[in-house]
Parts: C-alpha cells; sequence; structure tokens
C-alpha cells in the first residue's frame, strides 16, 4: 500500500515525513543524495527540492549568487565603517600629535625659564639632559638639569627656584655626584646650556 502524499515508506517498513518525490532535478546533481534512518536499515532517496529562503524564493544558483552579492554588499558596509573608523583616527592622532608638539614647546619655554633660575647660582657648568634633550619628553614628564660647580646645598636651592620660575618639576643633578658613565655619557649627550 502507498503512503500517504508527503510521507515516504523507507525499506525496511519506516516511513519518511518529506514532500513527495518527483523526478531529479539540476539542484540534485548539486547537492548529491541525502540519507535517513528508517527501522530496518540505511534508505536512499533523492530530495526533489531545496530549501525554501525567506520570500518563498528556492534555494540554487541564482540564490547562492544573491548571497555572494549580498556578502559584497556587506563588505562594502564593513569597508565603510572601517574608512569611516581610519578617518576618525587620523582625525585623532593629528590633534594628539598637535597638541603634543605645543606642550614640548612649553616645555622647552619652561626649561629655558628653570635655567634662568639656576643660572643666578653661578654654575661652572650647566646641561639639559634627560627626555626633553632627546625628544621624548611628554605632559607629566619632569625637566632634567645637570649642573657641575655647585655645592649640594645650592643645587637643592636651585631645583626649588628652578621649578617654581617653570611652573612644573626640574629635576637638577650635580655632574660630580653622578657615576663616571653617566657623567660622560650626559657630558657627550646633554645640550650645554652654559659653559663647556
Amino acid at each position: 500500500m502507498p503512503a500517504p502524499d508527503g510521507v515516504f515508506e523507507a525499506e525496511g517498513g519506516g516511513t519518511l515525513g518529506f514532500a513527495p518525490l518527483a523526478a531529479p532535478r539540476d539542484e540534485d546533481r548539486l547537492y548529491g543524495r541525502a540519507r535517513a534512518k528508517s527501522p530496518g536499515r540505511m534508505s536512499t532517496f533523492r530530495s526533489h527540492r531545496l530549501p525554501r529562503l525567506p520570500g518563498g524564493r528556492q534555494a540554487g544558483r541564482r540564490s547562492r549568487s544573491l548571497a555572494v552579492a549580498g556578502a559584497a554588499a556587506y563588505d562594502e558596509v564593513e569597508m565603510s565603517g572601517y574608512e569611516e573608523y581610519v578617518r576618525a583616527f587620523r582625525e585623532r592622532d593629528a590633534a594628539e600629535t598637535a597638541a603634543l608638539t605645543r606642550a614640548r614647546q612649553l616645555a622647552e619655554e619652561a626649561a629655558g625659564r628653570a635655567a634662568a633660575a639656576v643660572l643666578r647660582h653661578r654654575p661652572g657648568r650647566l646641561l639639559l639632559i634627560g627626555s626633553l634633550q632627546r625628544g621624548t619628553w611628554r605632559p607629566g614628564s619632569d625637566i632634567d638639569l645637570a649642573v657641575e660647580g655647585l655645592t649640594a646645598a645650592q643645587t637643592e636651592q636651585a631645583e626649588v627656584e628652578a621649578s617654581r620660575a617653570a611652573g612644573m618639576d626640574v629635576d637638577v643633578r650635580r655632574l660630580e655626584s653622578m657615576d663616571p658613565e653617566w657623567r660622560a655619557h650626559h657630558l657627550r649627550f646633554g645640550v650645554s646650556l652654559h659653559g663647556g
């Protein structure tokens, strides 16, 4: 006895609840054969239709090409979002670079005021050292100066006056109290502001 419409008899007496079989179509060659379990053994059947897509369209070559076109449109949206991100990043980077350049200019002006305050104590030599000298100064960094020819008490007093004049932290170090390697390094690479 044949099975009711929409139900297939499987070998061994089982049933499958799919749409009725029809003649094989081109899609069958693309998707091959499907297998379903039955109470007896595996049964082989061909699906005559492919899954339906939203809107009632049937999956096939055309829908796959639409899916590729949709992916390309999605990529375009993603790219436009990426381009927007890059544009915003460049604007932010340019603003930060301009702000950092301006802050460094202000720090160099402050270093000039700090040097003038230290020079009132008449050191034999005055050098700009540290991050401002290297070009790596960032907001929050201090100004580093090295002096020669001042006592420890004079150096401390010069540091207080230099910080007050600069409006930011100034670290004044005595060349005489440094390790020989550091002293040689600062004498070689430091920017001479007075003497030598």
